[in-house]
């Protein structure tokens, strides 16, 4: 519902869609963090699709023509506020 608001409302789509991707990301962090014990997952490969998470990111941003240096600074600000979140 807010990607087509936002649209609406003139923000650009890349921008439109990283910020539904953010206010969407808090919830999911915390399923995951809810759910951990009944993940069999190994830590290992969750670690390992976690950077490759990261990095399939940034290809993309670099592909979609966006300055890593500001995916690095959302990236940046992502991880401070998990950092709070475990606190």
């Amino acid at each position: 519902m807010a990607f087509p608001a936002l649209l609406f409302a003139g923000v650009p789509a890349i921008v439109a869609n990283a910020t539904t991707s953010l206010g969407l990301w808090p919830s999911a962090a915390t399923s995951g963090w809810v759910y951990r014990k009944e993940i069999t997952t190994p830590r290992r490969t969750v670690l390992l699709l976690v950077v490759m998470s990261l990095a399939g990111g940034f290809a993309g941003a670099a592909h979609a023509g966006e300055d890593l240096r500001t995916v690095a600074q959302v990236v940046a600000a992502a991880a401070s506020g998990v950092a709070l979140m475990w606190r």
